[in-house]
């Protein structure tokens, strides 16, 4: 990301302007030697634009496309960085189980407990009624006793 192989960082790229450079030296050179005008001023001329050409295209498309890595890289950037704290939610999933270990081996042994004894487990329940049950009780049968002519 940092744009170390640009230009004067590429290791390959010197050595690829040298061989190309080599085959634009020979077909220029070609040319001007079937014309006769080898070493010529048109052809020195012609030979250099034809190698500063050669070499501003490689070096362009080399530095576009080490730009271009870079952008991707850059974009990477985010996804890599959550992939690398991605393991930290597996490590809190396992602390949690962890914490929760002790109330849960508790409750288990309870429950295996209770239904050991369950056999001895007896409830009675005894209801005494209220004060103001027994008197609405008492009302009730006077009421009653009375309707039916009982107090004359």
């Amino acid at each position: 990301m940092g744009g170390k192989y640009l230009d004067a960082g590429n290791p390959w790229l010197q050595s690829q302007i040298n061989q190309t450079n080599a085959g634009v030296t020979a077909r220029v050179q070609q040319q001007f030697s079937q014309a006769g005008r080898t070493g010529s001023g048109a052809n020195q001329t012609a030979l250099g634009r034809a190698l500063a050409g050669n070499e501003s295209a490689l070096r362009f498309a080399a530095y576009g496309d080490e730009r271009n890595r870079m952008g991707q890289a850059a974009a990477l950037a985010p996804s890599l960085e959550a992939g690398r704290n991605n393991a930290l939610g597996a490590y809190l999933q396992a602390a949690e189980a962890a914490v929760g270990l002790p109330m849960s081996a508790a409750q288990r042994y309870a429950g295996g407990i209770g239904s050991l004894m369950g056999g001895y487990n007896t409830t009675t329940s005894t209801q005494t009624p209220s004060l103001g049950m027994l008197l609405a009780q008492a009302a009730g049968n006077a009421a009653s006793a009375w309707g039916a002519g009982g107090f004359r």
